[in-house]
């Protein structure tokens, strides 16, 4: 009998790879936790049945499609730090050539 969560791992992987594109940091956080508790459990159990081995092979051949798609959303993240770096610094210049003691004085005419 096939392990349970190993089979549940594999329904996920393929679920999540075939819509990788929409996948969000969150899902890929749950992949990456289901995967480090399988891997515990199957660290325990070696050696595996046959089956076990293959649904491994097969978990294991989408995981180009899974980094790349991780890569991206760091990239999406560090160019938004980089953007709020870039509007932070902008607004500090804007703040220190503004003079709190300085006084603006209106006349009537």
């Amino acid at each position: 009998m096939m392990n349970a969560t190993l089979r549940q791992l594999h329904d996920v992987t393929v679920e999540l790879t075939g819509r990788i594109g929409h996948a969000d940091h969150d899902e890929l956080v749950n992949l990456v936790e289901l995967r480090e508790s399988v891997l515990l459990d199957v660290q325990q159990r070696r050696p595996l049945p046959d089956a076990e081995e293959n649904l491994l092979r097969a978990i294991a051949e989408h995981d180009p499609v899974i980094v790349a798609r991780m890569e991206a959303l760091r990239e999406e993240a560090a160019d938004e730090l980089q953007k709020i770096a870039v509007t932070r610094l902008q607004q500090q210049k804007y703040q220190q050539s503004f003079n709190a003691e300085s006084f603006f004085f209106d006349e009537k005419k």
